[in-house]
């Protein structure tokens, strides 16, 4: 607050000096307030930077880099925009053959090198161990792929020639562009780089068979104008609708079904409704059972009882051709007075992007994020000092050949039992996250 005074008033006669302590006393109080005010500003400040920010690179992290994201669509609606994935190559070996101080060093070079490319006009960020994603406006994306992408690899290439490390740096990236104006539509890029970025991993293995002789720079310049009718590719992905929709009416209880080649086998042609068909087939993943029992009955209750909330919503696995793939199903309601007179739906499957936010989130961790890992930590600590607790480190061995060789199917699924494990073992007192790529901690207490 302000005090105001005017200093004959103050000073003249006897008697006032209790003024002038209490004008002192008020002006301390506001500069107090004012310091109070400023340091919780800075720390708060400081908190929503550590949950956003990735600590060895300074790069966003994943939860950073989708708040920027947003921020962007928001304030342009509509913009081109150039996404690159980089992965890099053979980070495990460096780590278990010079030490995790070397790997460290890896990747904060490509950190830099991708921040290189990445230029003024985007946003680049560390998604896990060894994976870097970039989005960048440009207003020509169709040209400036390739430059991006050359930009980064020459900026790895002077490392490598420079370091006189034992070792040398190397990525596998995947590029593509598009107009977004929505979240969906980054995450439909995203698929699409991880899929050029994955397929590229897997052609290094075998570069002489598929190049002969031809030199790694003579491939790498065909892999840039390659990458120039990526965007030929992204329209044809994007033309097909890989949903299916349903309806039904209360008044006659007849479902109406659109059905497609994505349409899950047990819903085709189906003579019940969707989500009767989906129940009967017994395709429902054993884990997904109950979740599904338990959307199925939020269904019935706004028919029985009345509309509480607009819609429902569910992911769930199903199991065709002894494969399990992650389908969204959301239902809407309609009706008057409360009462349901309509159902609409859709079912589609996820994308790479959104199974790997619900797995990380929902089955592979106690907490997904590092940070709340930690904070849980310094609370047990602070809530019993004198208890001992042991912090317990594991990753998994050749997990990088096993996603390369066998597909991420095969990397989830060890990602999925493992979090299990977990899971029956750690009781109330105990806690586990996966804190990165496929590096995992557990801290339990015990006794001498």
């Amino acid at each position: 607050g302000y005090y105001a005074a005017v200093a004959d008033d103050l000073l003249a006669g006897t008697g006032n000096f209790y003024y002038v302590q209490r004008l002192v006393s008020s002006i301390e109080q506001a500069l107090e307030n004012f310091r109070t005010e400023y340091l919780l500003k800075q720390a708060n400040k400081e908190l929503l930077r550590t949950q956003s920010i990735d600590p060895l690179t300074g790069l966003y992290n994943r939860r950073g880099y989708f708040e920027y994201i947003d921020k962007l669509i928001e304030k342009y609606k509509k913009k081109d925009v150039v996404m690159i994935t980089c992965d890099m190559d053979r980070l495990k070996q460096i780590n278990d053959t010079y030490g995790h101080s070397e790997g460290d060093i890896a990747i904060t070079t490509v950190a830099k090198a991708v921040k290189a490319g990445c230029g003024k006009n985007g946003v680049c960020a560390r998604f896990g161990g060894d994976e870097f994603m970039l989005t960048a406006m440009r207003s020509d994306c169709k040209r400036e792929l390739p430059k991006i992408i050359g930009d980064i690899q020459t900026y790895i290439d002077k490392f490598n020639r420079s370091s006189g490390k034992p070792y040398e740096v190397s990525i596998s990236v995947g590029g593509s562009y598009g107009t977004v104006s929505s979240t969906e539509d980054i995450n439909e890029l995203i698929r699409s780089t991880d899929h050029l970025m994955y397929e590229q991993k897997r052609l290094k293995k075998t570069p002489q068979a598929l190049f002969g002789n031809l030199s790694e720079s003579t491939v790498r310049q065909a892999g840039k104008e390659a990458a120039e009718y990526e965007d030929k590719i992204h329209k044809i992905i994007s033309s097909f609708e890989k949903r299916t929709y349903f309806y039904m009416s209360y008044i006659d209880f007849k479902w109406y079904i659109k059905e497609n080649d994505s349409t899950p086998k047990c819903m085709i042609s189906s003579s019940v409704g969707p989500l009767r068909a989906i129940w009967l087939s017994g395709a429902i993943h054993p884990d997904d059972i109950l979740l599904f029992t338990s959307f199925c009955n939020k269904i019935s209750k706004s028919f029985n009882e009345g509309i509480t909330q607009e819609s429902v919503s569910l992911n769930l696995r199903l199991c065709e051709d002894e494969t399990a793939e992650w389908y969204n199903i959301t239902v809407h309601f309609k009706g008057s007075s409360s009462k349901m007179e309509e159902l609409a739906g859709v079912i589609r499957k996820l994308n790479t992007q959104e199974i790997m936010n619900i797995e990380i989130q929902d089955y592979y961790t106690t907490t997904d994020n590092p940070i709340l890992f930690f904070d849980i930590i310094s609370q047990k600590l602070d809530t019993y000092p004198d208890k001992k607790f042991a912090l317990i480190q594991f990753d998994i061995k050749r997990f990088k050949l096993i996603n390369e060789n066998y597909g991420e199917e095969a990397g989830t699924e060890m990602l999925h039992f493992i979090t299990r494990q977990l899971s029956n073992y750690c009781n109330a007192n105990q806690v586990s996250a996966r804190v990165s790529g496929d590096v995992f901690m557990v801290m339990t207490p015990y006794e001498d």
